[in-house]
């Protein structure tokens, strides 16, 4: 297996059906990171999880009986809303 990272990287998701086989991709591609790039992988926020609890980049990536949906994650949403009520307030200066 060839990997080619771009110097820049910095996120990723790894998809796979499972749990043991995502756990010892995820293993060699550290050890490719650390020893081929001498580059740190953050292990605290490094893990394996459920796709349903997935947050990447904004947005929530979702399962449906056919494939596999991203939409905006709702933490977003609730982040965007905070955000334009404390603009739009009346006693906002700039408003």
């Amino acid at each position: 297996m060839k990997c080619f990272f771009n110097p820049s990287f910095t996120d990723m998701v790894l998809f796979e059906k499972c749990k043991r086989s995502t756990e010892r991709i995820l293993a060699n591609i550290l050890l490719y990171i650390e020893n081929k790039l001498k580059l740190r992988a953050n292990k605290e926020k490094t893990s394996v999880s459920y796709i349903g609890k997935i947050k990447f980049l904004g947005y929530g990536i979702y399962t449906s009986k056919t494939c596999i949906k991203t939409r905006v994650h709702s933490k977003s949403i609730a982040k965007i809303k905070t955000r334009i009520k404390k603009i739009n307030a009346r006693s906002n200066a700039l408003g």
